[in-house]
């Protein structure tokens, strides 16, 4: 990839989300045209973020867990009935606590197993953080192998047209393999975030590897810690990571690794 080609790249990305921003504006207008606006929550998200070659890290949305590009993702709530009071969080909220927030927010009974929790205090402004850690896994890799750093530190697995095949029972929708699924479920990449330190776990066929990050400090996680010299910081971060990953009941965790439970049914 040459300069201009990344130009180019980040220039369509660009372009993508005007288009997005412009179609969030045609709903609102016609919330409006409707006389709907001044009675209806609004939340306008996304599901990931996007690398675009920062720091010679490739383009993609699920290959690594270091820096932000990826995990950031915008959230913007307007709440009719907080119209005039303008706030920004700067603490940690999570995807999931997207539907216990709102469920809180119209009154509603929140479901008796959640992962999230409601963010109406951080709106309320009755306290600026929640003390929330956030959680993340890697995706995919869609080729074998490669220069990137992730590439060189993984379990290794097919590419995407060795993983794949046609379904003849699904109308023939390209579907994972079955034979695949619990490896390509052991082999990602997990982190938490937590009080400005992340901590990302690497499975390797040589063990689990750790990288431990200030990311308030170093948010795009370019010097990593030594763990050795951090002990109780390091034990209680991977402490944590293993016990959110161990809430998968069809899993358990075992030196690090998240190995699935024969016919538990991995997704």
């Amino acid at each position: 990839m040459t300069p201009k080609d990344i130009e180019q790249v980040r220039a369509l990305y660009d372009g993508a989300v005007h288009s997005v921003d412009r179609q969030v504006g045609r709903i609102v207008e016609a919330l409006k045209r409707e006389g709907l606006f001044d009675k209806t929550i609004v939340m306008v998200t996304s599901d990931h973020g996007e690398h675009l070659y920062e720091y010679e890290r490739g383009m993609g949305h699920g290959e690594h867990l270091r820096g932000d590009s990826v995990l950031r993702v915008p959230l913007i709530i307007y709440d009719p009935l907080r119209a005039g009071q303008r706030a920004s969080i700067h603490s940690i909220v999570r995807s999931v606590d997207l539907v216990p927030t709102l469920l809180d927010r119209i009154g509603l009974p929140e479901p008796v197993r959640r992962d999230g929790v409601s963010l109406m205090p951080l709106l309320r402004g009755e306290t600026n953080d929640l003390g929330l850690p956030a959680f993340a896994e890697t995706g995919i890799w869609f080729v074998e192998s490669g220069r990137q750093f992730f590439q060189q530190r993984r379990l290794d697995y097919p590419n995407v047209l060795g993983l794949m095949e046609i379904d003849p029972f699904r109308g023939e929708e390209i579907v994972l393999k079955e034979e695949y699924r619990d490896l390509i479920e052991t082999a990602k990449h997990r982190m938490i975030l937590r009080g400005g330190y992340k901590l990302i776990s690497i499975p390797t066929r040589r063990g689990v590897r750790y990288e431990l990050y200030d990311h308030a400090a170093d948010p795009e996680d370019q010097n990593p810690l030594d763990p050795s010299s951090h002990r109780e910081l390091f034990e209680s971060l991977r402490a944590e990571l293993w016990a959110w990953m161990e809430r998968d009941p069809r899993a358990v965790v075992h030196n690090g690794y998240l190995l699935p439970v024969p016919g538990g049914g991995m997704p």
